[in-house]
């Protein structure tokens, strides 16, 4: 059914009493039709959230307070997201993600924005796919081997986000195929465990990241296959860590007029 607006609100069940996907006896599905050697025949997610939005409308799903957890919940035939949002325009608020393999959240063709919404422990926090997304406060946490944010031929903007990790972890942000990323309203004191040897934010293949007057990060960033990073003043004071740069890609202070 199509609709043109919705507002969702989803039931809390307390802090301590999370959703556990490895609770419920059966996952919406969606068949993808790919190759199974390059791509997932079927996505499982407790909600498809696809061709179902008219004109100017949206659907917002909030929490608030909500815990969504994917631990130990995986399939042979497919990945497992809490939500797979296809050609959609979808507000999340309030909700937390963690112990999610694949993409916590996954979107194609969509308009994706994320409120005040955690991502902890996820092997991968999102990944989006020819989308616009927007996140605005809320928490990227990561551990060892995981990583936080993936776009291919997609724009971000994240705005007052706070970034925590142990060991090695990262990036938080990982640009790429033409993708762009705009980091705003950030501050070391908004990073726990990122030291200058953590890579904040990667754009390989023709991708850009744009930092603001406002954002400044004690970690790492790099760029590769003519990628370009942007920066209000110097890339240390973008990047505490420094910034490295490969195959014909650059960093610089825009040039105005």
């Amino acid at each position: 059914m199509l609709f043109r607006s919705l507002n969702s609100q989803f039931p809390t069940t307390g802090a301590s009493t999370p959703y556990l996907l490895s609770s419920y006896s059966s996952l919406e599905i969606v068949n993808l039709g790919g190759d199974s050697s390059l791509r997932a025949n079927k996505h499982y997610a407790l909600g498809i959230l696809g061709y179902s939005i008219q004109e100017e409308g949206s659907l917002t799903i909030r929490g608030p307070g909500a815990i969504i957890d994917g631990t130990g919940v995986s399939y042979g035939d497919g990945e497992v997201s809490a939500f797979y949002v296809n050609d959609s325009r979808v507000v999340f608020s309030g909700l937390t993600f963690q112990g999610f393999i694949n993409g916590a959240v996954q979107g194609i063709d969509s308009d994706i924005e994320f409120v005040n919404c955690n991502f902890v422990n996820n092997v991968t926090a999102g990944s989006f796919d020819q989308s616009s997304v927007e996140m605005h406060q809320g928490l990227i946490n990561l551990s060892e081997g995981t990583q936080g944010i993936i776009l291919s031929g997609s724009q971000m903007t994240s705005s007052s986000v706070d970034l925590s990790c142990t060991r090695a972890a990262g990036p938080f942000y990982m640009v790429q195929y033409g993708s762009s990323l705009v980091l705003e309203t950030h501050s070391p004191l908004r990073e726990t465990g990122v030291t200058s040897g953590i890579l904040v934010a990667t754009a390989g293949i023709s991708s850009s990241i744009v930092c603001s007057s406002d954002f400044s990060s004690g970690g790492q960033a790099s760029l590769n296959t003519m990628s370009v990073l942007q920066y209000p003043t110097s890339g240390t004071d973008s990047f505490a860590g420094g910034i490295t740069l490969t195959d014909s890609s650059s960093a610089a202070v825009p040039i105005l007029g």
